[in-house]
């Protein structure tokens, strides 16, 4: 990262990216999304057991 004369920050369009998909891959919408695109998707059972029973009082 450098600046210019005004003090503008010139970032290169490689930084940005990698930063952009460091940050997609760290998502979860975005991770389930992908998934379902690809047909991916757990089965209903499989959710099911994967989730968190909620605690009981």
């Amino acid at each position: 990262m450098t600046f210019d004369i005004t003090g503008r920050r010139i970032v290169s369009e490689s930084a940005l990216l990698a930063e952009y998909r460091r940050k997609l891959s760290a998502d979860p919408v975005h991770e389930q999304r992908i998934r379902s695109v690809a047909h991916d998707t757990p089965p209903e059972e499989l959710l099911d057991l994967l989730s968190v029973p909620p605690k009981k009082m």
